[in-house]
């Protein structure tokens, strides 16, 4: 028995290096934040009963094989989910900046502030999160903060010329909502509120997201986020036959739908026809 054990242990280990393992689980993004902090803890135990508990469908077995994985092994399966976390990071915030998405990128600010400083991501995250909130402050800044003042104090029934400063505030007075503030020789004579989501600007704005890790520059979302050429997982495969009775365009824009545009069409038809 104890040589099964470790002979197990030893065919564990290339699996968990190769990835293999990888598509017997199914995170959410909570789980995904859950499994990070237990990295971040170095809490072994806590890592296995999170990845126990979002085993995908296809995947029974594969908890006997968490249960004699090693600490080091747990660590390399739960960096690879965290890894591909934060490719589907990168990959929204080239879109989102390509497409002047001002919601977007302030969920990924959010998204990023809430996640934990897992053990070898540390860096990457905090990359991420300074470029993205340079770009939302590029974004979202009025062209010209004089202009608002002018209507601050004219709303007011101040002399533009007694306006001495003029800010954009992140936070300001008790609701702690975005503000543009303008003070005068006695103090504060004016302020603006601004919606946290307010819609963009008319204005085209030069701004560019540039991905944190050299392999993934120069390249579109679809070509980070891409599977193509690569071995369909137990779950794709499990879903490809659950639609043995329809059409290949129908079954492709299902797969689309759940997985995303991640494979050519022609080869998720070839694997359909493969699993049935």
């Amino acid at each position: 028995m104890v040589n099964e054990t470790l002979q197990n242990k030893r065919r564990l280990k290339p699996r968990v290096g190769a990835g293999d393992l990888d598509q017997y689980f199914d995170l959410s993004e909570e789980a995904i934040k859950d499994l990070a902090q237990s990295r971040e803890n170095d809490d072994f135990e806590d890592m296995a009963m999170v990845l126990q508990q979002n085993i995908s469908s296809g995947g029974q077995g594969i908890e006997s094989l968490l249960l004699q994985s090693y600490d080091s092994e747990l660590e390399d399966v739960a960096d690879n989910i965290i890894r591909d976390y934060f490719r589907g990071i990168e990959a929204r915030s080239i879109r989102a900046v390509k497409d002047l998405d001002l919601e977007e990128i302030r969920d990924i600010k959010e998204e990023l502030e809430d996640f934990p400083d897992s053990p070898g991501f540390i860096r990457q995250k905090d990359k991420i999160f300074k470029q993205i909130s340079e770009i939302e402050r590029k974004i979202s800044v009025p062209e010209n903060l004089e202009k608002i003042a002018a209507l601050i104090a004219k709303r007011k029934g101040i002399d533009v010329a007694d306006i001495r400063t003029t800010k954009l505030l992140p936070k300001w007075g008790r609701s702690g909502k975005k503000a543009v503030v303008s003070w005068g020789s006695k103090g504060v004579v004016g302020v603006q509120f601004l919606d946290k989501r307010a819609t963009m600007r008319k204005e085209k704005v030069k701004v560019e997201y540039i991905p944190t890790k050299e392999e993934l520059r120069d390249k579109t979302p679809k070509q980070i986020l891409t599977k193509r050429g690569e071995s369909f997982t137990v779950k794709e495969r499990l879903f490809l036959n659950s639609r043995k009775n329809k059409e290949d365009d129908e079954v492709y824009e299902d797969y689309k739908r759940v997985f995303g545009d991640i494979r050519p069409k022609s080869e998720v038809i070839y694997e359909r026809k493969a699993v049935l």
